[in-house]
């Protein structure tokens, strides 16, 4: 059964540009993920580092906010990954960020991402991140950002949430499964209705 080896969730007040993740240990050889949630339209995050100085890859850019005070994510990931116990995340300047990171030791080390997929920015009660088609058996990690501290509630069977991810004025939440090849598509559903970014990636399995 393939589950994170851990998972911990942190985030800032948006006093500063940047967010530091303390994490256990990891292990030699793992993927590491990360699925960030910020309070903004456009602005990215400008770098991901960590206290190993692996080499981070964006598998997602989410899409640009319906305003400024929107939720907008991103899916970073390392792979065959040193051992790491910090990670910052850098924006162009101060914004809330918030962050899922989760240790993984089953995902393929080369040709990591089979599909990626985002809807453009909406507003509703119900995000959605829009199908996604891997073409071999993947861990599929999908996320949700709206403004507010509403938790997005996980809508779609087969998948499970991890812990939701919450700064001031921005709520992310994410869901995982381990599936065959084939088309997915993630859904929440919100108390209210709330501007929402969403999106989701296939990773290969070893």
């Amino acid at each position: 059964m393939v589950i994170p080896l851990q998972e911990v969730t942190s985030a800032g007040d948006g006093s500063a540009p940047s967010l530091d993740v303390a994490v256990q240990p990891t292990s030699a050889g793992s993927t590491l993920v990360v699925v960030v949630a910020i309070r903004t339209e456009v602005v990215p995050i400008a770098t991901l580092a960590d206290s190993a100085g692996n080499v981070w890859m964006k598998a997602l850019d989410g899409p640009d906010g319906l305003s400024s005070s929107s939720g907008r994510f991103e899916i970073w990931y390392a792979t065959n990954a040193a051992p790491i116990t910090t990670l910052t995340l850098t924006a162009r300047d101060p914004r809330v960020i918030a962050a899922s990171f989760t240790e993984w030791d089953a995902v393929a080390p080369s040709l990591t991402v089979l599909a990626a997929n985002a809807l453009p920015a909406d507003r509703s009660t119900t995000p959605s991140t829009g199908p996604v088609t891997t073409t071999a058996p993947a861990l599929v990690i999908a996320v949700t950002a709206v403004p507010g501290a509403a938790v997005p509630t996980l809508e779609t069977p087969g998948f499970t949430a991890f812990s939701p991810f919450q700064g001031s004025g921005l709520s992310g939440s994410a869901a995982f499964a381990v599936v065959p090849a084939g088309t997915y598509d993630v859904g929440w559903t919100l108390p209210q209705i709330e501007d929402w970014t969403a999106g989701i990636v296939g990773f290969r399995l070893n």
